[in-house]
């Protein structure tokens, strides 16, 4: 599922650009945007291959898990998600604990799952907050 407060389909581009608190529904990930452009591939039937995201972009997980952050890229043939900028991910432990994951780039496998954050060239750090 996708909606916009607009869709323009640039059928000779091969693109769509959604604005206005765009929105993507794909199995349990949700991913939202103020700005997405989805890139279609003409070989495949005119399927998306390539989103990219900006502005108050938000990922929720299978597992309720919320990520934020300035700009997303999800390449769909390769099964990979790129958040980047002030990226913030929230993870809700089933005891009610939260962990908060800060950093600059995230990247996510999501075909197995596996995900590596990585830090501000500037700080050198990855930072986790353990809360109760």
């Amino acid at each position: 599922e996708i909606a916009a407060q607009q869709i323009s389909v640039l059928e000779l581009d091969n693109k769509a650009i959604l604005t206005g608190k765009a929105f993507l529904e794909q199995g349990a990930l949700r991913l939202s945007a103020q700005n997405m452009t989805l890139i279609f591939n003409p070989a495949k039937g005119h399927q998306a291959e390539q989103i990219f995201a900006k502005d108050e972009v938000v990922m929720v997980d299978a597992k309720g898990q919320t990520s934020r952050a300035d700009q997303a890229h999800y390449d769909l043939s390769a099964d990979l998600l790129t958040m980047t900028g002030n990226v913030q991910v929230k993870d809700t432990q089933a005891d009610g604990q939260f962990t908060t994951l800060r950093g600059q780039r995230l990247v996510i496998n999501m075909r197995d799952g596996s995900s590596q954050m990585q830090s501000d060239p500037s700080t050198g750090r990855v930072r986790i907050d353990l809360n109760q």
